[in-house]
């Protein structure tokens, strides 16, 4: 709406009517002067720097439309007009202008749960910033996706603005948090072989009851709904559910907002046994030595986990020859109608690399040599899967540390690799 109109502004400036002759006449003039009119707080430069058009140049309306969106899509006007004036064989533009108002201060209430501290770090509307529609929208926005992920659905944000002094505003942000959002009710769908209760006793989440007030695990959360999802499937393919996944999660809120009930579709599929278990592919360091690994057995039943630990071993034992980059691949042969799967471990051990350099980053509080001294594995010398993983649980057992993950970028040669420890340390006093 803002653009219609003022095309018809300059369109009757210019011409006085309409028609293609005048029209054509119009596109001939050169811009004599550009103006900007209407700014208080905003530089004139910072307007023109929006503007492409430049005196001298012939007049083209579709370029000023272009201009106007330009400045438009800073934020900082509410409305944006062009006036041209004929003056001689030129025509002079003059960009009006409308600032949306500046921000004198912020105040927040209704907020129980979470501090105003803690909001006015997240928000966009701050003193001395423009309070303008895509910024009060982006702000409540942020507080209804906050609010949710506690598991208040309820809650409520209204923003407003009252004159101030100097043409600023005062902003007010009311927040009606309701009440936490529970889950009223779990249903598993499709599942014959694993009842309800042994499910619902596997997952994080948990029905409303005087049991779980003091967990939070009956509060709502798509997060842990999801992670939830990956905790079914894990759990059946642990039992021999090869096949098994959760097909679907259909999440229903009650009428009310206060509830949520929770449905998880299941296909099981066939329960397998192990049949044969192989090796194929780079077997280093020997097949005697690989099958030693291998903890899982004909006749067992299928579990993720161990294969899983199986593949794990694989992959140390790999390692340790100098293959940072090995990796084991389970193929899959299933036969149906003994509900026996067989495995075929590939392997492909990658290139031997040596270690040229050790990186430490994220420690803010500890020496290098402190970490440095845990580390089992040396520069300069070849890879070894056994002495990584070694120097991870030393590095774990340290009291200031909280976390530690190590990566192996490549290095400077084919057969090098750098060594990246990232350690989390944890926070002064804990």
């Amino acid at each position: 709406m803002m653009h219609v109109a003022w095309l018809l502004l300059l369109t009757s400036v210019l011409l006085g009517g309409s028609g293609d002759a005048r029209a054509e006449a119009w596109q001939e003039l050169r811009i004599s002067d550009i103006a900007i009119s209407g700014n208080r707080y905003i530089e004139k430069e910072t307007i023109l720097d929006r503007i492409h058009l430049r005196k001298g140049m012939f007049f083209d309306r579709k370029a000023v439309s272009q201009d106007v969106k330009r400045i438009y899509r800073t934020g900082f006007f509410s409305d944006v007009r062009v006036e041209g004036h004929r003056r001689g064989n030129g025509v002079a533009l003059e960009y009006r202008v409308k600032e949306y108002p500046l921000i004198a201060k912020v105040e927040i209430s209704g907020n129980d749960e979470v501090t105003t501290k803690d909001l006015k770090l997240r928000l966009k509307l701050k003193p001395g910033q423009i309070f303008n529609p895509r910024n009060r929208q982006a702000d409540i926005n942020t507080i209804r996706k906050g609010y949710i992920k506690k598991g208040y659905y309820q809650v409520a944000v209204d923003i407003s603005a009252k004159p101030a002094e100097n043409g600023r505003v005062n902003v007010h942000i009311k927040i009606d948090e309701g009440v936490k959002t529970h889950i009223r009710r779990i249903r598993f769908i499709g599942n014959r072989a694993v009842d309800d209760a042994t499910l619902r006793g596997r997952i994080a989440s948990s029905e409303q009851s005087l049991a779980t007030w003091i967990t939070d695990r009956d509060i709502f959360d798509r997060k842990r709904v999801a992670a939830d999802v990956q905790m079914i499937e894990q759990y059946y393919q642990n039992q021999g559910f090869l096949d098994a996944r959760v097909e679907s999660t259909s999440t229903r809120l009650s009428s009310d907002r206060q509830g949520f009930d929770i449905s998880y579709s299941i296909h099981e599929g066939p329960r397998y046994t192990l049949g044969e278990i192989r090796l194929q592919g780079d077997l280093v360091p020997d097949r005697a030595t690989l099958e030693r690994e291998i903890t899982l057995k004909q006749g067992d039943v299928y579990s993720l986990k161990a294969l899983r630990e199986t593949i794990m071993k694989l992959t140390e034992t790999v390692g340790d020859e100098g293959y940072a980059y090995a990796t084991v691949t389970p193929l899959f042969k299933r036969d149906l109608a003994n509900r026996i799967v067989d495995i075929t471990l590939d392997i492909d051990k990658g290139r031997e690399v040596y270690v040229e350099r050790i990186d430490i980053a994220g420690n803010a509080s500890t020496n290098d040599y402190v970490i440095r001294r845990e580390l089992r594995q040396d520069e300069g010398a070849r890879y070894s899967a056994t002495a990584v993983r070694r120097s991870k649980e030393r590095l774990k057992r340290l009291p200031y540390i909280e976390d530690v993950r190590v990566a192996m970028p490549k290095g400077s040669s084919p057969h090098k690799a750098k060594m990246r420890v990232d350690v989390t340390e944890k926070k002064s006093g804990s």
